[in-house]
């Protein structure tokens, strides 16, 4: 399966997110520097900081592919569960978040970001 969902959103705060939409607990920044934090439910992305504009956000299904843009090795990989049905992606913080749907269970789940090596424009959300 391809494209899920693809949005500009404001990165208030230098981060965005994907989480199930029942979520309640919130992984919390440690030193502001790490480049994702998570929970089993919630993943937050640092970014570039929002006065620089919107930032692209894309939720892939499998069949993503790398090579045709700016990014290197994923900044994250693990396990996604879901307890609802969908998950939501965009900025918290604003309200600005969209629905994707994706089934209950446990979603394997990269995170690319675009340039590679630098404060993220571009974030990559891909489930498997």
């Amino acid at each position: 399966m391809p494209l899920l969902k693809r949005l500009e959103v404001w990165p208030l705060y230098a981060q965005v997110m994907l989480r199930d939409a029942a979520a309640t607990a919130f992984p919390q920044w440690q030193t502001g520097e790490e480049r994702v934090i998570a929970t089993a439910q919630c993943l937050i992305v640092g970014t570039r900081g929002d006065c620089d504009g919107p930032l692209l956000l894309e939720v892939w299904k499998r069949a993503f592919e790398p090579e045709n843009l700016r990014v290197g090795q994923p900044i994250f990989e693990g396990v996604l569960e879901l307890v609802s049905d969908h998950v939501v992606v965009g900025n918290e913080l604003i309200n600005e978040l969209e629905v994707v749907e994706l089934g209950s269970g446990r979603h394997h789940i990269k995170v690319y970001t675009s340039p590679a090596g630098g404060m993220p424009e571009e974030v990559y959300f891909v489930i498997d």
